[in-house]
């Protein structure tokens, strides 16, 4: 026991030194040492400072695809004057390769300039327009960058926070009607069926929200003519709580829609009105990548020893048709325990 506890104790102080070192500035804490880890810093000294390029990296690695939404917060930055002043003589030293080499590696601290490097990328690639409107960045700009201890500027970074935050509505209901867009997404219901001149996707539009009945009734409260639209104005019907299961509040929206190849990409967007138009999660992709991703094409089953084909045509446990009654007390005890979760998360 008396091992257990030095361990677990070692464990602890090891946990604590690791949290200490990633949120706490390297030039006044240095790298710290940990046994059996070795040294580790904090992870924003070096190209990282802000990881919006390593975020898009991990998430193709590990869901082939990029992010739905990306919202990157700053910490402020000096703002660099539009004009400026060029000098006429030699500063000398300043001049010289040390300190050319301590500006050169300031600047690699700046995450502002990662932002910079990001956008530029995003709007040099005609392939990533649809990334370029789902990236949002959020930093306050000042006139000088203010000493970690200047205490005295606390007031005067409060006032200005507010009122960038005042200027910046726009932004702010930009982010928010994205992250309703991103809550609803699409699956397939079956393998798409070849009608002769192209291939019938028949699916369904669900949501990921917490409390999808809520959202649905909210949108459609304040958007009556918001519709689901495909890339080639297919109209997949409008947005209302008529799709909800009047028990457990899932959201399921029945659609097709015609694509000429299975390879052939496509995108699904929630229309609010004339002026706002944006995807819904997962797009845009193939009806490849779908297939592929709920293994629908999966002949001998999932390894679970499930039908791939079978598993998206219930709606919810609701509309399960009648069983035995040891079977649908099982059923029922599933919905009763999911709606009591739910209940418990916003209480």
């Amino acid at each position: 026991m008396r091992k257990l506890r030095l361990l677990h104790l070692r464990t602890l102080n090891s946990l604590t030194c690791s949290v200490k070192v990633l949120t706490d500035l390297s030039r006044i804490f240095p790298a710290k040492f940990i046994p059996t880890v070795g040294f580790i810093q904090d992870g924003g000294v070096g190209k990282h400072n802000n990881p919006v390029d390593p975020v898009y990296w991990e998430s193709r690695i590990a869901f082939d695809a990029d992010p739905d939404l990306t919202v990157s917060i700053g910490s402020g930055f000096a703002q660099q004057p539009s004009s400026p002043r060029a000098p006429s003589t030699r500063h000398g030293f300043w001049d010289g390769p040390i300190p050319r080499l301590l500006r050169s590696f300031g600047t690699i601290l700046v995450a502002q300039n990662n932002h910079v490097e990001h956008l530029n990328r995003l709007e040099s690639l005609p392939v990533d327009k649809e990334a370029l409107g789902s990236y949002f960045r959020i930093n306050i700009p000042f006139e000088y960058q203010p000493a970690l201890d200047e205490i005295g500027k606390m007031a005067d970074l409060r006032r200005e926070t507010h009122l960038y935050l005042q200027s910046q509505q726009h932004i702010l209901l930009a982010i928010k009607q994205a992250l309703r867009s991103a809550s609803f997404f699409f699956e397939l219901s079956e393998m798409p069926s070849f009608q002769g001149r192209w291939y019938e996707c028949r699916g369904s539009i669900r949501c990921r929200s917490l409390n999808a009945q809520a959202l649905v009734c909210d949108l459609a409260q304040k958007f009556p003519s918001a519709q689901f639209l495909t890339d080639q104005n297919t109209n997949l019907g409008n947005l209302n709580e008529g799709d909800l299961c009047i028990d457990c509040g899932i959201y399921n929206k029945a659609v097709k829609f015609p694509v000429y190849h299975l390879g052939q990409k496509v995108t699904i967007s929630l229309r609010l009105n004339q002026l706002y138009r944006r995807k819904i999660s997962g797009f845009p992709n193939s009806i490849t990548w779908f297939v592929e991703r709920q293994r629908l094409n999966a002949d001998f089953g999932e390894p679970g020893h499930s039908n791939p084909k079978e598993v998206f045509r219930r709606k919810c446990d609701c509309s399960i048709p009648s069983v035995p009654t040891r079977k649908r007390s099982l059923v029922h005890f599933d919905r009763d325990f999911r709606k009591k979760h739910r209940q418990s998360i916003f209480t």
